[in-house]
């Protein structure tokens, strides 16, 4: 192919509150299109909204995010167009004691179906799931 252009737009803003809360917001379009004939190109993200709240309180800190992914059209020579879809996810880490914390994390709390990428060959990605992480440090 030719020379390609490349357009697009973030934004990520960060406010802290009283009482351990804080709350980060991030956002981004983005556009890939071929100079010579105006073909989407390849590997261009979809456009997505993210919000991330956060609350620290001793030794517990915890979060919250909900993601929206848009659907993604202009899919490229080699990829094929998918569904937006939203994520939920939430974690929270405590501090047991200065060598020790334990780490859990939920993800895709709405157990939502979304292709795990734009190739030809795609597969729903897991869905609902957790972990728990015990985590040594010495």
């Amino acid at each position: 192919r030719s020379t390609a252009r490349i357009r697009g737009a973030e934004l990520e803003a960060r406010a802290a509150f009283p009482h351990g809360f804080a709350v980060s917001v991030t956002a981004q379009s983005s556009q890939g299109r071929d100079d010579d004939d105006g073909t989407p190109i390849d590997d261009i993200a979809p456009a997505s909204i993210g919000v991330v709240m956060r609350h620290g309180l001793g030794a517990i800190n915890s979060y919250l995010r909900v993601t929206s992914f848009g659907s993604h059209d202009d899919a490229g020579p080699s990829e094929v167009p998918t569904p937006g879809y939203w994520l939920v996810d939430a974690g929270a880490t405590w501090r047991v004691m200065r060598h020790l914390q334990i780490v859990g994390t939920a993800r895709n709390l709405l157990n939502d179906s979304y292709y795990s990428s734009a190739g030809p060959r795609w597969v729903y990605a897991p869905g609902r799931r957790g972990s728990v992480t015990v985590v040594v440090r010495f």
